[in-house]
């Protein structure tokens, strides 16, 4: 089957991906900038502090994986229908001192000109963060033309058992700028019963 879509990668990790998805609409641009983060509830996100790796890029078959630190790396898994990107954590993190909050990753997307997150039927308000664990629409804001749907954020265990309903997303969107923050709960990553590596399928 062929690609509905054109995606380009480059070799530096922070200057995402970009999608094409129609010829006549400006590409999206994914995955910029991607930090693992860590979030006490409510409040802002704190850069999680990794160990360098020399690891080098790889790929294979249709996935291509980007090292972002010791034992954490960002997969892009491109299909004839969607670019599927997953952050692997190959062992468990280590947080300092109490933490009961937030892990994940935050990244940021731009936009064509003209279209918006959609908050339900309406554009994401400039500067609001929208939290959910549910897919989100990315819509032309003149017409509410559909561009792109982003699926809800999974979850899973090394068995590649789908663990629906654990990530969630928060949105905020300024300009063409979004930045996307998907993250899942640190107790469920620390429980003694799981089974590493988990990927965070954003």
């Amino acid at each position: 089957t062929e690609n509905t879509f054109d995606t380009y990668f480059e070799n530096d990790v922070n200057n995402g991906v970009v999608i094409q998805v129609d010829d006549n609409i400006d590409a999206i641009r994914m995955g910029i900038n991607p930090v693992v983060v860590q979030m006490e509830k409510d409040q802002m996100p704190m850069m999680y502090q990794l160990d360098k790796t020399e690891e080098p890029v790889q790929s294979a078959g249709n996935t291509l994986r980007y090292p972002l630190g010791q034992g954490v790396a960002l997969d892009y898994t491109v299909t004839s229908t969607q670019v599927k990107q997953n952050l692997v954590i190959r062992d468990q993190p280590f947080f300092g001192q109490e933490f009961s909050g937030l892990f994940g990753l935050q990244e940021e997307m731009l936009l064509p000109h003209g279209y918006a997150v959609f908050d339900g039927s309406s554009p994401l308000q400039e500067g609001q963060v929208m939290k959910t664990d549910e897919s989100f629409e990315i819509r032309n804001v003149e017409t509410g033309e559909l561009l792109v749907n982003v699926p809800a954020p999974l979850v899973y265990e090394a068995d590649m058992t789908k663990l629906p309903g654990l990530g969630q997303y928060f949105i905020m969107q300024i300009g063409e700028h979004v930045q996307i923050t998907t993250v899942i709960d640190s107790e469920w990553l620390m429980d003694e019963n799981r089974t590493y590596p988990i990927m965070i399928d954003p």
